[in-house]
């Protein structure tokens, strides 16, 4: 035992001079030497004391903590007396120079006394004993408590003087700003109680940056007045510009990032924030006169405040609802008759101000959001300007300018023209409210279009209902991949149709073409009553017959409004191909057995409704295929049940191919009419799921909050009215699925 002490007092006079060696002028330490002195440690934290102490701490480990420390405290307390007195470069120099020294030797000794950290100083600091740490952070403490209470104020004076000197534009050597800078940077990683914020920096904030945020503040204030002395405002953004960019550039060379944002803070209180209200009112003008370049130097500036980039955005909204509706007022009423102009009005006001947002305003979030804002309220609220119209809301207008793009015409657009148009519609589309509104009146349409056989061609339709799943969300068009393989499907059954005529040997009207189409899917009307004339009803009977024959169970209702046909004409000087609607063709085809009909006979052999046999009537009359006599009508023009419509032979068209398919004004209105109510319930049956899907998870909400709640799950689709979710209430907690609670008024419980 005694000569284990002996060997104890050996290694531990070694390791002190060791400790000396390791932090002294003079040559570092050899391998051999560190090695030696690695075993003199370990060995001393491995030698148990016999006088164990009821904590059971090994006291020769506290002695070398203890040592060390007082050690640490006077060799930094030596090396500060070199760094008293004036704060000139060469100060700086040396004190960075032994801030860097001392924090290689303080890493060297750290891993010297590992296993100290390992078997104690880290189990205490872990349990949080204070004033006990692992040896390089000992170190740092030491060194940050000298410095702070020694010649920490006088180093920041030295800094400050070298960075005022540098705004000055004297030569200053930035390399000793940053190691002073940057000391209380990792001064900052050690504190004895350190911030719940992993990125505060207390003391390099409350040592160096409070003192340079002051300093900077008294800096520029002094300066301004030179500044304000510019006659135009534009020099005086220029040059507020060029003071920030300044600034901005000193962070980035010898500051911490964390200072950027209380530094430019700073700035704009001294420099801006009394001028705001004058650049706002010039920026107002700027927008107006579309001076981009200065608009993009009023924006660099103003973009380091969140509340004034904010109020500019608002400017920037208000003018591109401002031009929008401008432009659709200069060009007259007529717009709203005509949706292939009017979108692209919309488009050409919406590429201008995209196109700003991205080079002028550098795709700001807060110029995004405005030009969204803008466009949400000129597209929507410009619904009033269609009232009078006989469209009569804006999804049903953009309906029809889908239409319109994908309806064959005489022309045929190109790839381009037809992409052109799909950007326009899906831009518009995207601030539409009424998503679910704009889907019933496509479908309708749609409709029509595959029924009637005037799409451009199915894979632009389908490769337009894809984009318009992607931007109207899935759930507003997942019906439409159904339709689509609904349509295939009618194709195949078409195919073998034409294929069992032919094996028949029957005849087979040319062109002719079926749709089969599901009724649960499609957004079918009540279909008129129509007695077809024979030339029609043996082709429908003979398909009839075969659909049966392959789906026994399917019954197929025949939506003769919807369908279309041609005849041939034999009975004038010259011969014509009429394109007609099926009702009109049921007319025409009655004067193969003779050359008039009393109105009340024409009726009575197509078994149509009254009023819509007068329209198709009208329609051939205008046409000049019938004719009647003016004696014959009432004294406002209209046809009598007695009139009597004959056949005008002398009918003549330069045109060869005739169309004169039109369509029934009351039918039209009539669609509008059940669309709209369609589109209600259907929101009416959303509002409820929605309302019951919230309250099962919620189980007790107030009625404000569920209005909140409901129209943030609906928005997507369409934006529900108060009045309509009070409704649905109602009616949910008539049905019981809700009652509102006796104990607090204006709150619902969910009923299980």
């Amino acid at each position: 035992m005694k000569r284990t002490t002996v060997g104890i007092d050996e290694m531990w006079d070694d390791l002190q001079r060791g400790v000396e060696q390791i932090y002294a002028d003079v040559e570092p330490l050899t391998r051999a030497r560190y090695m030696t002195l690695y075993t003199h440690a370990r060995n001393l934290m491995n030698t148990i004391d016999v006088y164990d102490g009821p904590r059971k701490y090994h006291i020769t480990v506290y002695a070398v903590y203890q040592y060390v420390e007082a050690f640490l405290r006077n060799h930094v307390a030596t090396r500060f007396d070199a760094v008293k007195g004036v704060t000139t470069e060469d100060t700086l120099r040396l004190y960075t120079s032994q801030w860097e020294r001392f924090k290689i030797c303080s890493k060297v000794l750290s891993h010297l006394l590992t296993l100290d950290n390992v078997k104690w100083w880290r189990k205490e600091w872990l349990q949080g004993t204070e004033n006990v740490y692992g040896t390089y952070q000992l170190a740092l403490v030491t060194w940050k408590d000298v410095l702070l209470s020694a010649s920490g104020g006088k180093i920041i004076d030295g800094v400050l003087a070298l960075i005022e000197d540098d705004r000055r534009g004297k030569p200053v050597d930035t390399s000793l700003i940053r190691g002073v800078v940057f000391s209380y940077v990792d001064l900052s990683m050690i504190e004895e109680k350190p911030s719940k914020d992993p990125f505060k920096l207390r003391v390099y904030e409350t040592a160096f940056e409070s003192r340079f945020l002051k300093d900077t503040k008294r800096f520029y204030e002094l300066l301004k007045w030179e500044v304000v002395e510019y006659d135009h405002l534009s020099e005086y953004v220029r040059k507020a510009q060029l003071l920030l960019e300044e600034e901005e550039q000193r962070v980035k060379r010898y500051l911490h990032k964390s200072t950027l944002v209380p530094l430019v803070h700073t700035l704009w209180e001294v420099l801006i924030a009394n001028h705001v209200e004058v650049l706002y009112a010039e920026f107002k003008n700027l927008l107006g006169e579309e001076r981009h370049d200065d608009l993009a130097s009023r924006y660099r500036l103003m973009s380091r405040n969140f509340i004034a980039t904010s109020n500019l955005a608002h400017l920037f909204e208000e003018r591109v609802s401002g031009q929008a509706l401008l432009a659709l007022e200069l060009v007259g009423d007529t717009v709203f008759e005509d949706p292939l102009l009017y979108v692209d009005i919309l488009m050409q006001v919406y590429r201008k101000y995209h196109n700003i947002v991205i080079t002028v305003f550098a795709n700001d979030i807060c110029f995004v959001c405005s030009l969204d804002e803008a466009c949400t309220k000129f597209i929507n609220q410009s619904a009033a300007a269609l009232h009078a119209n006989s469209f009569r809301n804006l999804p049903e207008f953009y309906a029809k300018y889908c239409d319109t793009v994908l309806r064959k015409l005489s022309e045929a657009p190109d790839d381009f023209q037809l992409e052109n148009a799909f950007d326009g519609v899906m831009t518009v589309l995207k601030y539409v409210e009424d998503k679910d509104a704009f889907q019933k009146c496509y479908i309708e349409r749609l409709l029509k279009r595959i029924a009637q056989q005037l799409s451009i061609c199915e894979v632009m339709e389908g490769k337009y209902m894809y984009r318009l799943r992607t931007a109207c969300y899935h759930s507003c068009f997942s019906t439409l991949d159904r339709m689509f393989r609904d349509i295939e499907a009618s194709k195949e059954v078409t195919t073998k149709f034409t294929m069992d005529i032919r094996n028949s040997g029957e005849g087979l009207i040319p062109e002719f073409s079926i749709h089969v189409l599901t009724s649960g899917l499609w957004p079918f009307r009540q279909p008129f009553h129509l007695q077809l004339p024979p030339e029609l009803e043996g082709i429908v009977q003979r398909f009839t017959n075969f659909y049966s024959g392959l789906h026994r169970t399917r019954k197929l209702q025949w939506l003769h409004n919807l369908s279309k046909g041609e005849l041939v004409t034999g009975g004038f000087k010259e011969d014509y191909t009429i394109q007609a609607s099926t009702l009109q063709m049921a007319v025409l085809l009655q004067y193969n057995q003779r050359l008039s009909f009393t109105v009340h006979q024409l009726q009575e052999r197509t078994d149509m409704d009254v009023g819509i046999l007068l329209q198709l009537l009208q329609s051939l009359l205008n046409s000049e295929l019938l004719t009647c006599l003016q004696d014959d009508l009432e004294e406002s023009g209209k046809l009598l049940p007695g009139t009597v419509v004959s056949l005008f032979e002398g009918y003549h068209n330069k045109e060869k191919l005739v169309n004169i398919s039109a369509p029934l004004k009351e039918g039209r209105e009539t669609d509008q009419a059940v669309t709209q109510r369609m589109i209600e319930d259907d929101r009416k049956i959303l509002v409820e799921a929605a309302i019951v899907r919230i309250m099962k998870i919620r189980k007790m909400l107030e009625h404000q909050d569920l209005i909140f709640e409901v129209i943030d799950l609906l928005e997507p689709k369409f934006k529900p009215t108060e009045t309509l979710i009070k409704e649905c209430t109602r009616k949910l907690i008539e049905r019981e699925y809700l009652e509102e609670d006796n104990n607090q008024p204006n709150t619902y419980k969910y009923l299980p």
